[in-house]
């Protein structure tokens, strides 16, 4: 199990919560990416020419969720894929989460696919230590650390 990455979207979605805003359903897609993708920009060494998968997820258990179905890249020609990410549109849109690969994936030929059987993406958000944060007189009482592990 790779440990990736949680992105701003994906936490300011999360801390919209907390304040009454409710957050709606975002759709999310797999993409695929010959190198660390940059977090403000999903389009960053996404591998050309490749459609994005729309995930459909389980029902969130113990504090993670897993893709239902398998997520196939089609027409992949001579790459290779070395993170996954979750993205919230088909083409632009922002990045919620990214994993490295735990190693690259290389695709030689022409049209060759890629695909991620159902329950192989993962993710898992988890609490690393409990927190209070002392509000009354400004002082942190201890630190907050939440871990996304996406696999």
């Amino acid at each position: 199990m790779a440990l990736g990455t949680v992105s701003s979207a994906a936490v300011t979605a999360f801390f919209n919560s907390f304040n009454g805003t409710t957050p709606s359903a975002i759709a999310s897609y797999a993409s695929i990416y010959s190198a660390q993708p940059d977090p403000s920009n999903t389009a960053t060494n996404q591998i050309p020419g490749i459609s994005r998968q729309l995930i459909s997820w389980t029902s969130p258990s113990g504090n993670a969720t897993a893709n239902t179905g398998a997520l196939t890249f089609s027409n992949i020609t001579n790459k290779t894929i070395t993170h996954i990410g979750v993205c919230t549109a088909l083409t632009g849109g922002s990045l919620l989460f990214t994993v490295p690969l735990s190693s690259p994936v290389v695709i030689g030929g022409t049209a060759r696919s890629y695909t991620i059987a159902p329950f192989g993406l993962s993710v898992l958000i988890d609490s690393v230590n409990t927190s209070i944060v002392d509000s009354i007189d400004g002082g942190l009482a201890n630190t907050t650390s939440w871990v996304g592990v996406i696999s």
